[in-house]
């Protein structure tokens, strides 16, 4: 796989590179492999410190990867853009920071796992989206049949307490992770029907601590707002299309932003 490709030459420079996305979840769940779960991951994700910017870009040009050259220049503190011109397929690397829908400092987050992002962490990314889709509660329904629903981090463990403790921070990530959190059950119930039972327990675990966390006075005070005001932000609707050699850095190819991760 090339993801595993791209992170083994990672590892051998010393460079600290993770898995994200619906990606990160096929090579970390045994189940993603189940007909129910499987599916084609057309990009890649991932996110690397911030500080080891310069390492990473000189990684995916090592590897043949044409930058996205306007948006790198524009975005390159946070956010890189490479494509794969052979295979017509877009990678992403956050730095440090994962915004989109919601934003998310995972910079001390970077060093728990050893090639993804911990289970909490690729929960937290896809859960964050708006217009959440049949792919993204896919890839949600693996993560919760493989792992474990615990108050700690490991590789088998959705860590809860630190799910629930962003979310009584900040009531737009509740408020959005409760939401699709409450969808998801209704799409198992529909769609995964021999897991429904596993899947809306640990589900209802999740919305339970969530709900059960003290919230903090910032939290009350953007609560009595409500959807009066957007809780979330707007990624642009359209990914870019991989340019050709001939457009990588030109004018066609000086956005990145898509509003869905792998």
């Amino acid at each position: 796989m090339e993801a595993k490709r791209i992170l083994e030459r990672a590892n051998k420079g010393g460079i600290t590179l993770r898995l994200l996305g619906g990606v990160a979840i096929g090579v970390s769940c045994v189940e993603s492999t189940q007909p129910e779960f499987s599916r084609v991951y057309a990009d890649i994700d991932f996110i690397g410190a911030g500080d080891e910017g310069k390492k990473i870009r000189q990684l995916f040009e090592e590897l043949d990867y044409a930058p996205n050259k306007a948006f790198n220049g524009l975005h390159g503190r946070e956010r890189l853009v490479y494509y794969d011109l052979e295979r017509n397929r877009q990678v992403d690397v956050f730095l440090n920071i994962f915004r989109m829908c919601h934003t998310f400092d995972l910079r001390n987050r970077l060093r728990i796992s050893p090639f993804t992002l911990p289970p909490a962490d690729l929960l937290l990314t896809k859960l964050q989206a708006i217009e959440i889709n049949e792919k993204d509660f896919k890839d949600i329904a693996c993560l919760l049949k493989s792992k474990n629903v615990a108050p700690n981090d490991d590789a088998d463990s959705i860590n809860v307490e630190y799910i629930s403790e962003i979310c009584a921070r900040d009531w737009g990530i509740y408020k959005t992770l409760t939401a699709n959190l409450k969808e998801l059950i209704d799409y198992v119930e529909n769609k995964l029907k021999m897991h429904q039972d596993e899947l809306r327990s640990k589900t209802n675990a999740i919305i339970k601590n969530i709900e059960e966390k003290p919230k903090t006075i910032g939290w009350k005070m953007r609560e009595r707002i409500g959807e009066r005001k957007r809780w979330y932000d707007l990624p642009e609707e359209k990914r870019s299309q991989a340019p050709t050699s001939g457009q990588v850095g030109s004018e066609a190819s000086d956005t990145g932003h898509h509003p869905e991760i792998g």
